[in-house]
Order: C-alpha cells, then sequence, then structure tokens
C-alpha cells in the first residue's frame, strides 16, 4: 500500500526532476480564514517545498506527476529520529544514576546517551538517498498524469 502526493515539474536538472509539492498541514485550512496557518508558523516559510528527484519517466517542466511514498515509512524514520537517541539517552541516564548516585552522572548520561544516538543516526544510511524522499516517506515511483 502507499500514499499518493501531487506535484508539479518546476525545472529538470540532468537527469533528475524538481517537483514543486504543496505542503498540507493538518487541517488543510492552513490559508483559509479562520485557518490557525500552523504550517507557516511552524517553518517560517511558505507551504511550497520542492524536491530533487531522479527523472525516470521523462517529465518535462509544467507536467503534473503523482509522485508515490510508502506507507509506514514515517513511523520508521521516526523510531530512528527519536526512539533510538530518546531510549539511549535514557537508558544511559539510568545506568549512570545507579553506577554513581548522582544527578551529575545522570546528566552526563543522558547526553552521553544523546550523543551516542546522534551517532548511529550519521552511521544508518537510509534505504534511499536524502533525494529520493519527501517528508521522511521513501518515493517508490513517479507518474505523469493528464
Amino acid at each position: 500500500m502507499s500514499t499518493r502526493v501531487q506535484g508539479i515539474v518546476s525545472r529538470l536538472d540532468g537527469g533528475n526532476a524538481i517537483v514543486e509539492i504543496q505542503r498540507s498541514s493538518g487541517c488543510g485550512r492552513c490559508h483559509e480564514p479562520g485557518g490557525c496557518g500552523g504550517t507557516t508558523l511552524a517553518t517560517g516559510s511558505t507551504a511550497v517545498r520542492h524536491y530533487t528527484l531522479p527523472n525516470h519517466i521523462d517529465a518535462h517542466v509544467g507536467d503534473q506527476v503523482w509522485l508515490e511514498v510508502a506507507d509506514g515509512s514515517v513511523l520508521n524514520a521516526a523510531f530512528w529520529a527519536y526512539g533510538v537517541p530518546g531510549g539511549l539517552m535514557l537508558v544511559l541516564a539510568f545506568l549512570a544514576t545507579k553506577l554513581f548516585a548522582s544527578d551529575m552522572a545522570a546528566f552526563i548520561g543522558a547526553l552521553a546517551g544523546l550523543a551516542v544516538g546522534y551517532g548511529i543516526l550519521r552511521l544508518k544510511k537510509p534505504a534511499s538517498a536524502c533525494s529520493t524522499n519527501i517528508e521522511g516517506r521513501e518515493v517508490l515511483s513517479m507518474h505523469v498524469y493528464p
């Protein structure tokens, strides 16, 4: 199963297509009267994002395309980005507290856990190149639609 995201090819760069995607907020009312504007406030930017993707379908500038992304990839990315460093932070803080029985040891253990978690993330290579994912989701395919 996959999720489809609509985009427009804004330019070509060698064998890549730069696809412009309109980001949506949680409720879809970001720019409407009464909408909270949360997406714009949270990011400090407009709701349009550009992604560089391999142009395997020979798309042209102005083509509207569907990008298919794998379901579950956001959960997987969240686990690696938050679960691993956060879990290591808690485990090392607990171990440091048990070994040295001080708040400073817990603090240093927590920092060490975050550092180790960050190091693991830096060493872990994503399943796909960073340029082939959208909002943390791996792009499975790109199709032109009429």
